[in-house]
């Protein structure tokens, strides 16, 4: 098993994101044991009930993973590439405890900040 680090993600909605049109963060410090109901407390009411991660996004959705290990994608653009990506890593990554950090929102573009610890499988 190889430990992994702390992971910051950030996942956006709609087709454009402007930084300065969203004022302010909403800080949580809600606890998650998956990643499909870290993103529904960081969406709340603006995204579909669902257990399917993917059923989140957008077909224009990005996600980026500023702290990604060498040889891995540090942004990922459109549901496709998410679809792809996640199912490559769901067999090799073993999430723990889930942590929802600040939420940024403006209109349909939400970004949030989020850690959790995990394991690799080997």
């Amino acid at each position: 098993m190889i430990e992994s680090s702390t992971e910051r993600t950030h996942a956006r909605l709609g087709s454009s994101l402007n930084m300065s049109r969203l004022k302010g963060a909403t800080r949580m410090a809600n606890k998650y044991d998956s990643l499909a109901h870290l993103v529904r407390g960081a969406l709340g009411d603006r995204i579909v009930q669902s257990e399917n991660f993917l059923d989140f996004f957008a077909e224009d959705a990005v996600l980026e993973y500023p702290y990604a290990p060498a040889g891995t994608p540090e942004r990922l653009q459109g549901k496709a590439a998410i679809a792809h990506h996640a199912s490559r890593l769901a067999p090799l990554i073993e999430f723990g405890e889930m942590t929802l950090g600040s939420v940024y929102s403006a209109g349909d573009t939400v970004v949030f900040q989020a850690s959790c610890q995990g394991r690799g499988l080997a």
